[in-house]
Order: C-alpha cells, then structure tokens, then sequence
C-alpha cells in the first residue's frame, strides 16, 4: 500500500500504524450539500407523513433543480434583506415554501409546515378561514396521493434562506381528501 507520504507524512504514518494494529481506518468525509438536503427533507417529511397514516414521499433530483430555480425566481428584497412574495410562475406540482432569518435547520421548517394541522377539521375536510395557509401546508406534507418530493433552498439576505418544495401529483386538490385519497 503507497501512502504519498511526502504529501502527508503524519497522516501516512497515523494510518500504517492503525492498519498495523488490524484496526481499520474510518474516513468521515462531509455530506454534500445538496445530499443532506435531500436526506432531511425526505425524513422531515415521512415522519410527518407516518404520523398522518399516509405513504412515504419519495425524492426527485430534477424537482429539487427545479425547486431551487423556482426558488430563485420567487426571491425578492434588496441587498441585506430575505422576502418572498414574487407571484409563482404556472406549475402542475404542489407548492410549500417559506422565508426565515431565523437559523433553521430542514426539520425545522418542515415542522413550521405542519404545525398547520392544528387548523385542519377533519371531519368537514377544511382549514380554518384566518389560518388557510398555514393549514394548506400542513395538508400538502402529509397529501396521501402525493408520491415525489423535491426541495430546494437559496440563500436571500445577510443570513436568510428561501426553502421551497415542490410535490407531485400536488395536494389541496378541490374536493380531494388529504388522508383517503380515493374519496
């Protein structure tokens, strides 16, 4: 086994001893960006979605491409400042997407989403009229013909970010059930 070892002397040395001693070396390289963003993304929302008693999301890597252009599109403000407020452009996917200066992480925001459940009535299948927002994004994480997640996010501001993601088949259907979407 070659070790550069004029490139890395110590670390050479550190992994012929460890391999000397039958101890196999464990490499602890990042997660990219954009994988851990789909990992907590996905988690974030079939925790959510097994709570609700609907299947898991799977994720799509062009929806999360189109999710951070989407994203792009969306942001407005100056320099210094994070808004969201641009109309969407026409899409056929299922919209979720926030603005936070806060440091939130992605179970974070999606937990933001579905602290909208409080506003759902189940038995009448509809949000509370001064909170239809924050319960239409609850009823899209947890929209049991919804199959593909992809999200996105962009930084807007000094230290905000712009979390979007996009569902499909999209949810809040008219008439449709979020829970029994065979009704």
């Amino acid at each position: 086994m070659g070790f550069p070892s004029k490139l890395w002397p110590g670390v050479a040395a550190a992994i012929l001893v460890i391999c000397a001693a039958g101890i196999a070396p464990i490499t602890a390289l990042p997660i990219p960006a954009a994988a851990r963003l789909e990992r907590e993304f996905t988690v974030a929302h079939n925790q959510a979605r097994k709570a609700a008693g609907v299947k898991p999301l799977h994720w799509n890597e062009e929806f999360a491409e189109y999710a951070e252009s989407f994203a792009t599109h969306m942001k407005i403000g100056e320099p210094g400042t994070c808004e969201f407020g641009k109309q969407a452009p026409p899409t056929s996917y299922g919209i979720n997407a926030v603005v936070t200066n806060l440091a939130t992480d992605v179970s974070g925001v999606v937990q933001w989403w579905t602290q909208g459940s409080r506003f759902y009535d189940g038995k009448t299948n509809t949000c509370a009229s001064d909170f239809k927002n924050s319960c239409r994004a609850y009823l899209q994480v947890v929209w049991g013909a919804s199959e593909t997640l992809g999200c996105g996010s962009v930084p807007c501001g000094e230290d905000g970010r712009l979390f979007l993601c996009l569902y499909s088949p999209p949810g809040n259907t008219k008439g449709g059930y979020p829970f029994y979407p065979w009704h």
